[in-house]
This record gives C-alpha cells, sequence and structure tokens, in this order.
C-alpha cells in the first residue's frame, strides 16, 4: 500500500476529476484481516524481499506468516494485486505470478 505522500502525487499526476482526499482515504483504509495479521508487530521491513535476499531473511518472513490466522486472507489479497510486492502468506511475488498464471490456464 502506498504512503499517503505516494498517494496524493499519484492522484495529482493521473489527472482524475475525483476527490483526492475521498480517494486518499480510500486508498488507505485497510481491510478487517490487518489487524489479526502476525506480521503487523514485525514491521514491513522484514517482509519485503528484493532481489538476491537471502534464505535467512525469506524464511524468518516465512515462519511468522506460517503463525498466521490469517493467510488464506493475506493470500487472496495479494493473488489479487499483481502490484504487491515482498512476502505475503508466506509466498514470494515470483510464487504468486505462477498461481495467477496457474489460475488463468
Amino acid at each position: 500500500m502506498p504512503d499517503p505522500a505516494t498517494a496524493v502525487l499519484t492522484w495529482l499526476i493521473s489527472g482524475e476529476q475525483s476527490d483526492p482526499f475521498a480517494w486518499l482515504a480510500e486508498l488507505t483504509r485497510r481491510p478487517w484481516w490487518h489487524s489479526e495479521a502476525a506480521c503487523r508487530s514485525h514491521g514491513p521491513a522484514a517482509f519485503i524481499i528484493g532481489k538476491g535476499a537471502n534464505a535467512a531473511t525469506m524464511d524468518r518472513a516465512r515462519a511468522i506468516c506460517s503463525k498466521c490466522p490469517v493467510t488464506v486472507q493475506c493470500l487472496d489479497y495479494a493473488l489479487a494485486d499483481p502490484d504487491t510486492v515482498g512476502i505475503w502468506a508466506g509466498t514470494t511475488g515470483r510464487q504468486r505470478r505462477q498461481m495467477r498464471s496457474e489460475l488463468v490456464a
């Protein structure tokens, strides 16, 4: 999810005529399951995994996900948005792209 400054900048660049405050509010509204997610106490840095990340970093993120009560909702969310990056429901971006291609086939 973009930070508010990025969201406003994106809105300004897009040229949309809608109300920017309503658009920003919609962007920052979190689904109910976010409050239940195990990752909330670890911060995004533990889950935003870049290219070349080491296995230990990915294993730590996946270990947190393995104990999470909302992995189904998390994975649904990540599969619905191809722009999600990092570990979601214990999956990498590459794994989710594969899942999406299998759903389409």
